[in-house]
């Protein structure tokens, strides 16, 4: 979710074409990006530090310059929900036809470099498939089957049950001074939200057709061990006690009950990518440096 700004003039210049391309430099985008005051109001940052929206592991793949099978995989999913989304809402052959060529450009324009975050490379895509179609919201029945079924887990006894389980010394809440009725209650507090947490970035969890998870379910996902191995391995948790934030989350699903604030709910049935054409076929095997 940060970083420190570096002594080398071309990583330091790599850095800043990131920031622009991703729309992350107030400098140049004071319109589009929160200024480093607001951004310090709603981050927990060092003084030298630098926000982004992605995992530490994205990030490392794109400072390193080079075409990673990493970055390949994840452009190529987005690619694969944007393309899939399009099957199943536009019937029209040529319509469709025509979107899949311009997707394509879209798509080929915003990869060259590799160094555009894969979640913005989507929000791009999706932006231009409901511009082009003027389809409101169509992600409406996606989002509302996402929201019945979390409805579904959250109202069931048995996650009801584990989330509220008295909370475990391997849990958060070590740094909260002294033993009384206020650190008592933030320690309970951080519990609850590290397990809510460790629920929302289960991938499987959220699949449709789901059924609601027994409780020794519920025990393996919220449990200290559970959450640090899932979540920490995916997004970058930081397990120091003295680090306050938690790294902005990568590729993991993430949905919120009572909206959707992702696109990844609008897999139509296909978890393949497109056979053809061009680039979102099979990522790159092997990574090559970019001149």
């Amino acid at each position: 979710m940060s970083q420190q700004m570096e002594n080398d003039p071309q990583r330091e210049a790599w850095e800043i074409s990131f920031f622009d391309e991703n729309h992350l430099n107030y400098a140049t985008s004071p319109d589009l990006v929160a200024s480093p005051a607001q951004m310090r109001f709603m981050v927990y940052l060092d003084p030298e530090e630098r926000y982004y929206p992605c995992s530490d592991r994205v990030f490392q793949e794109i400072m390193d310059r080079v075409k990673s099978p990493l970055l390949g995989e994840l452009y190529n999913q987005a690619w694969a929900r944007v393309f899939n989304l399009m099957e199943k809402k536009v019937e029209d052959v040529q319509s469709r036809t025509f979107l899949t060529e311009l997707l394509h450009t879209k798509f080929a324009h915003e990869t060259a470099n590799y160094n555009v975050i894969p979640s913005r490379l989507e929000k791009r895509l999706f932006k231009l498939f409901m511009v082009t179609t003027q389809i409101e919201d169509p992600l409406r029945d996606e989002k509302h089957a996402c929201n019945r079924l979390a409805a579904s887990f959250f109202e069931s006894p048995s996650f009801i049950h584990q989330i509220n389980q008295p909370a475990g010394p391997g849990e958060p809440a070590h740094d909260h001074g002294q033993l009384n009725i206020e650190s008592t209650r933030r320690h309970l507090d951080a519990t609850k939200l590290r397990r809510m947490l460790a629920v929302s970035v289960q991938a499987p969890l959220w699949e449709r057709d789901r059924s609601i998870p027994a409780e020794s379910e519920w025990t393996e996902i919220i449990q200290p061990a559970g959450f640090r191995r899932r979540l920490g391995s995916a997004v970058g948790f930081s397990a120091d006690p003295g680090r306050r934030h938690i790294r902005a989350l990568g590729a993991a699903p993430y949905p919120v009950y009572g909206r959707q604030s992702r696109w990844d709910c609008f897999r139509s049935g296909r978890d393949s990518l497109p056979a053809s054409p061009g680039p979102y076929g099979d990522p790159v095997r092997q990574k090559r440096r970019i001149l």
